[in-house]
């Protein structure tokens, strides 16, 4: 900008003229030089005195011009006047008038002599350099940029409003001062880098820094030259932090993708391990099956090792089916836990004495402690806790040395109950712990001997904390072992905790004569209850092979007890429930579901009139506690 307008002035004073002119102060006669005709585009025969050369002045200048003539012949002074003139064919000029008086020997004006300089192209050169810098500025203010620009001494010699904004200054502060004094804190930064830089080698530079004082991210452009350094900059801020929240929307989207294609990967190798799992106790079952039906009728203690065998192998898969089942209702929010009063002392104690005799085959000693005095009660669900306590006890026997221990202890901790369970394992590598609650993960374990699908940490965790308590590792050592705590919620009423035995097939039979009605359309099953019945004297069977024949058979003589199988072939059990419910006879009648339909809404509410059920595959015991429940005094 300051280079242009130079350029103008100077071509504009190497064209300027100058002429000379005189002034008789008796005749009043103007001489003129011939570059002053050549000026005023006067012929060489043209006769001037003072009265016609003032007539060259438009109005305005006159007086003027008058008055400084008049004070030089009566007062010796000189003059010096920028005035606008006509010439002889009426263009008008802009000159610069200098006249000085011309003295006799005794101090005398006898008149006036000086120059008249054309400085019109001067003029018109300031006039558009002028126009020039106020359209530059104009157009340096408008700009959506921020601009300034610095002298080669870093000095800010221009600074527009939006770069005032952005640097929350002022320019009156900081025109004429150097760049590093009004902002110290550029100093040693991208900004004094690249500045440096540009002007040093005489080299654009465009960068990207952030400005701590206004707290801003800039993208700068320099352009350097003989002046010194003009440099836009803009405020990128939101783009900087879009390009943040791109970034980190891309690594949360990679590690999603690599938890997808790790829990695909998982999965897979769950559904092979499953097929595995699934495989082995079939195997068993119908391995030992074929055995036992070759084996001659005197060999009974071949006859009962593999009759057990197949007991172990079934529950072995049914546990396995049970857990998958569990985990995906977990994960569709289909699965509701029922909290109530429930004594420590005989959930650790029944759970224990059910894999005592698992423990004593690997040589295993089992240790419980607790507070003999108060021994603790929470509120949870029973069923699962039991799930979750059994879970952790068959994961300190399948991991535990040869001849190790497992130690389980119970107490209070605040409004808590902790159940530690603690063996003398190989531990938990430390790399791996991260991934001891994810599900399918068996944590390197996938080739060795011991059975399991990996689910079932993950899934005591979601089911304690789906009680409003918690399972986590406690603490895990190389060869020593390791500590897993299950937290329950305490049940703060005082209680006596005694463990309730296990109801066994003789104590379970009722003494009074009962009859049950059991509506199943499967053979199989039904063969089972019967079987289970026909060993109590006491109790008579109905069976009904529909519902239809069910209600039928209830309608004619209420039974004390139904076995209800849920998905019958004309309708489903829901219509044989509401239809007993709905009548006043029945309404109070006991209903049982027996359903290998693993759906909570169907076994647990099923409307809310279920007032029990069980799960096939289900134990006899635990049938035959069901019928000693319902029995009539």
């Amino acid at each position: 900008m300051v280079t242009e307008q130079q350029t103008l002035l100077e071509v504009a004073r190497a064209t300027t003229a100058i002429g000379g002119w005189m002034l008789d102060r008796s005749t009043q006669a103007v001489h003129l030089s011939t570059e002053t005709r050549r000026l005023l585009e006067l012929p060489p025969e043209h006769r001037m005195d003072l009265r016609t050369g003032l007539g060259l002045y438009p109005p305005e200048y006159r007086p003027i011009v008058t008055r400084a003539i008049h004070t030089t012949l009566h007062h010796a002074r000189p003059f010096q006047l920028d005035v606008d003139i006509h010439t002889a064919t009426g263009k008008r000029l802009h000159v610069r008038k200098l006249g000085k008086p011309l003295m006799d020997d005794y101090g005398n004006v006898l008149g006036l002599r000086g120059a008249l300089q054309d400085l019109t192209e001067i003029k018109t050169a300031e006039r558009q350099a002028r126009r020039l810098s106020q359209r530059l500025e104009t157009t340096l203010e408008s700009i959506t940029d921020a601009f300034f620009l610095v002298d080669p001494a870093w000095r800010f010699t221009f600074l527009n409003r939006e770069a005032e904004r952005q640097l929350n200054c002022q320019r009156e502060d900081v025109l004429g001062r150097v760049a590093w004094e009004v902002f110290p804190e550029a100093l040693g930064t991208a900004f004094e880098e690249h500045y440096r830089y540009a002007l040093a080698q005489q080299e654009p530079v465009v960068f990207e820094a952030y400005f701590a004082p206004v707290e801003t991210w800039f993208e700068a452009r320099a352009y350097p030259s003989d002046e010194g350094l003009a440099v836009y900059f803009r405020d990128i801020s939101q783009r900087k932090q879009a390009e943040a929240e791109m970034a980190q929307l891309n690594e949360e989207l990679h590690q999603a993708r690599e938890r997808a294609e790790q829990a695909s990967r998982a999965k897979s190798e769950f559904l092979a391990a499953m097929s595995h799992e699934l495989r082995t106790p079939l195997n068993a079952i119908t391995g030992f099956a074929q055995l036992l039906h070759q084996t001659p009728p005197d060999e009974t203690q071949d006859r009962d090792q593999h009759l057990e065998q197949i007991l172990s192998a079934g529950w072995h898969l049914r546990d396995l089916i049970g857990d998958v089942i569990d985990f995906a209702q977990i994960e569709t929010g289909q699965l509701a836990v029922h909290a109530e009063p429930m004594a420590i002392d005989a959930l650790a104690r029944n759970s224990v004495a059910m894999i005592t005799e698992q423990a004593r085959r690997r040589g295993l000693t089992v240790h419980c402690q607790s507070d003999p005095i108060a021994p603790p009660w929470a509120r949870a669900d029973p069923v699962r806790s039991r799930q979750v306590l059994l879970n952790l006890l068959s994961n300190a026997v399948k991991y535990n040395n040869p001849h190790g221990t497992i130690t389980v202890t119970w107490s209070t901790a605040g409004g808590s109950v902790q159940v530690d369970v603690a063996d003398t394992g190989s531990g938990i590598p430390h790399g791996r712990r991260d991934r001891l609650f994810e599900p399918f993960e068996r944590l390197g374990r996938e080739a060795g001997s011991i059975e399991g699908s990996g689910i079932g940490l993950s899934l005591s965790q979601r089911l304690a904390r789906m009680m409003s308590g918690d399972l986590q590792l406690l603490h895990s050592s190389p060869d020593r072992g390791t500590t897993m705590r299950l937290t329950l919620p305490r049940y703060s009423d005082d209680h006596s905790a005694t463990s309730t035995p296990p109801v066994s097939l003789s104590e379970a039979a009722p003494a009074a004569p009962m009859r049950i009605c059991y509506i199943e359309d499967n053979e199989l099953n039904m063969m089972v209850v019967r079987g289970l019945i026909r060993r109590k004297t006491t109790v008579t069977l109905d069976e009904a092979w529909t519902g239809a024949e069910g209600l039928a058979r209830i309608r004619q003589g209420p039974p004390d007890l139904v076995l209800l199988d849920m998905h019958l072939p004309d309708m489903h059990g829901r219509q044989v429930l509401r239809e007993i419910r709905a009548d006043p006879v029945l309404t109070h009648l006991p209903v049982v579901a027996l359903s290998a339909d693993a759906a909570n809404e169907t076994l647990e509410t099923a409307d809310g009139t279920l007032d029990g059920y069980l799960l096939k595959p289900f134990r006899l015991a635990d049938l035959d506690a069901l019928i000693a429940r319902f029995a009539p005094a």
